[in-house]
């Protein structure tokens, strides 16, 4: 009930009221931070945090955001700052599990997926993977639905890959 997080291409909003009903009266934007935002790529919800892309330097960037709130500023960590040449600039697609705490990374035509693997344990980070991997043809797009990764290749075919074991694997 914190409120809605707004992106510009340079800055992070929260759109919130302290009222019990919002209107234009009662509604209040506040600047929260001040990171750089690829917009043609939506944020993602991970669960309690919002990651969103960054691609205004040479390589693209991924960003985590964590404590929204109405008074202070969030926390912004760069999650891809290990890697920092791993993810290309102009990823545009992007797609997460929250139930299996993993992110994917694509480029329109590239044949080449990103991975980003977490692990939490209360509301602390144990453990993050970054990896790669290279499919038989580019892609068009990619998503995922429960436990499994669809991609659409340019040859119109698409296909699955289980993300978790299957008793028939």
């Amino acid at each position: 009930t914190t409120g809605l997080a707004v992106f510009s291409t340079n800055q992070q909003f929260l759109l919130a009221s302290d009222a019990e009903i919002m209107n234009p009266d009662t509604a209040n934007l506040r600047s929260i931070s001040t990171y750089n935002y690829n917009k043609d790529v939506p944020p993602l919800n991970m669960g309690t945090t919002i990651g969103f892309i960054d691609d205004s330097g040479k390589y693209s960037r991924f960003n985590e955001m964590a404590n929204i709130q109405r008074e202070g500023e969030p926390t912004v960590i760069e999650q891809s700052k290990l890697v920092p040449t791993l993810l290309p600039k102009d990823i545009d697609l992007l797609t997460n599990s929250r139930e299996n705490s993993l992110v994917l990374y694509g480029k329109t035509n590239s044949d080449t997926v990103y991975g980003y693997k977490y692990f939490n344990a209360a509301e602390k980070r144990e453990q993050a993977a970054w990896f790669k991997m290279k499919l038989n043809n580019p892609i068009k797009y990619h998503f995922i639905i429960d436990d499994d990764y669809y991609f659409l290749d340019t040859d119109n075919f698409l296909q699955k890959i289980s993300l978790m074991q299957q008793d028939t694997d």
